[in-house]
């Protein structure tokens, strides 16, 4: 084959390359995943956000629940029941950080991998590596779930007291009552 075709050729070839490069640029430069289902490994994007301790996620194409160890928020979803104090909020902060987001997923020896509804046990961490089970707890958006044990339940209960200490969240103004280690707040 002569040179100047190899040559041809060669330039043809880096410019399907570097079209190809460009195509995952935005106008801004920056890289964007061409595929929506496509994510990093170990990450899951959330697909829906029940209420402030749970969610769903996609893994390997399976819608999975998951129920997040350690804490417990005001109850919004239960049809038995009116909507409890701060629960609206917290829902919304859940909302607000996980829809449509990925997270990485963490179980917890401790916990065991699913609940007696078949929800996946987990924490979960943003992209920037927020550890979001502490973030509802330390923010007043959660209770530190005591119930079941998990290894960092007694983070989570000192996250918890100093959020009820700086009345923060649910600290600040909801009635709320114990019992058996569970609390919960008054209805809206």
């Amino acid at each position: 084959m002569p040179r100047r075709y190899i040559k041809k050729l060669l330039i043809a070839v880096a410019l399907v390359g570097l079209s190809a490069l460009g195509a995952g640029v935005t106008q801004t430069g920056d890289l964007r995943l061409p595929d929506p289902e496509r994510t990093p490994p170990g990450y899951h994007r959330v697909v829906e956000v029940s209420d402030g301790d749970t969610f769903k996620v996609k893994i390997a194409g399976v819608t999975e629940t998951v129920r997040l160890i350690g804490i417990d928020t005001p109850e919004t979803k239960d049809p038995r029941k009116p909507v409890q104090c701060f629960g609206r909020a917290a829902s919304d902060e859940a909302k607000h950080l996980l829809k449509g987001k990925l997270v990485r997923l963490e179980g917890d020896p401790e916990s065991g991998d699913r609940d007696k509804y078949q929800r996946l046990l987990r924490f979960a961490y943003l992209e920037d590596g927020t550890f979001y089970n502490q973030h509802m707890v330390e923010q007043g958006f959660a209770f530190a779930y005591t119930i079941f044990p998990n290894s960092k339940l007694e983070l989570f209960r000192s996250w918890e007291r100093q959020a009820r200490e700086a009345k923060r969240g649910l600290w600040a103004g909801c009635p709320v009552s114990e019992s058996n280690d569970k609390r919960q707040t008054g209805n809206e």
